[in-house]
């Protein structure tokens, strides 16, 4: 699913009331899923594990986004790689960390903090992006 719309406005992330004539929804599905990959570099020496966060730019994003996590996303690096898929069309962070700072990353006051390590990358619908990141410590 790309979008959900319910009168025009966007509740693709967002609870609604099923009580209403739902009528003028409208959903929109695609077929170009696409992905966020890169490399990341760890200290293969110190069998350091790393995660790679994205979230919006936006910090009014950081809570209830939704049971689907498609702005606040995570994933497991594995041989030095990284592949997540994108979310919707947007400004975002994205930073690699070691897996043991990773135990409240979807807390809006680690979001906080990872936000002034990250990079700021921009998703396109169906365009694929590739970035790669340096292992970053959480302050």
């Amino acid at each position: 699913m790309k979008r959900a719309s319910l009168q025009g406005r966007d509740i693709s992330e967002q609870a609604f009331d099923l009580t209403q004539d739902t009528g003028d929804v409208v959903l929109t599905f695609t077929d170009r899923v696409s992905t966020i990959e890169g490399a990341v570099q760890v200290d293969n020496a110190a069998k350091t594990t790393a995660v790679v966060l994205i979230f919006p730019t936006a910090n009014t994003a950081w809570t209830d986004y939704g049971r689907g996590g498609r702005r606040v996303n995570s994933t497991t690096v594995q041989n030095g790689h990284f592949t997540l898929p994108t979310p919707p069309a947007g400004e975002y962070l994205l930073v690699a960390i070691p897996d043991d700072d990773a135990t409240d990353w979807q807390d809006p006051a680690f979001l906080a903090k990872a936000a002034a390590v990250a990079d700021r990358v921009s998703v396109v619908d169906g365009v694929p992006l590739n970035h790669d990141l340096a292992l970053k410590r959480i302050p």
